[in-house]
């Protein structure tokens, strides 16, 4: 649904859809730019765009940020896609990389890296020890 996003309308006429799981109020002044509202009446800008190879994705951002952060953020996506980048993408890849930090094989090969002048062989120990 087109309409014109303004503070006004997102704090009071900005309702979710009867019987649908979302709706998302399309800016008629910015295209790809909106904000979808829940079910539940949660909130959150969304900017949809395509990638260098055509595919669709939707970049979101918390619904409490102000409208006018809010269109900071899509110029700055807006940028990046226009040099070429996929801001969900990145997220996703940033995300993954993030979850594999924590694993121990992750752990075990930093701890090398770092410590691998202090560690000591098996044999190098027992000789320690006699």
């Amino acid at each position: 649904m087109q309409v014109k996003l303004t503070a006004g309308f997102i704090l009071s006429a900005a309702k979710p859809a009867d019987g649908k799981d979302r709706i998302i109020y399309w800016d008629e002044r910015r295209p790809g730019f909106g904000l979808m509202v829940t079910a539940a009446s949660r909130r959150s800008y969304v900017f949809q765009y395509r990638n260098a190879e055509g595919e669709s994705r939707r970049a979101s951002l918390s619904g409490s940020t102000k409208l006018a952060d809010a269109h900071k953020w899509a110029d700055i996506l807006q940028g990046d896609i226009a040099r070429g980048a996929d801001p969900v993408a990145k997220k996703r890849i940033d995300k993954a990389g993030q979850a594999k930090r924590g694993k121990f094989k992750t752990i075990a090969e930093e701890y090398l890296k770092r410590e691998r002048s202090k560690v000591r062989s098996m044999d190098q120990r027992k000789a320690i020890l006699n």
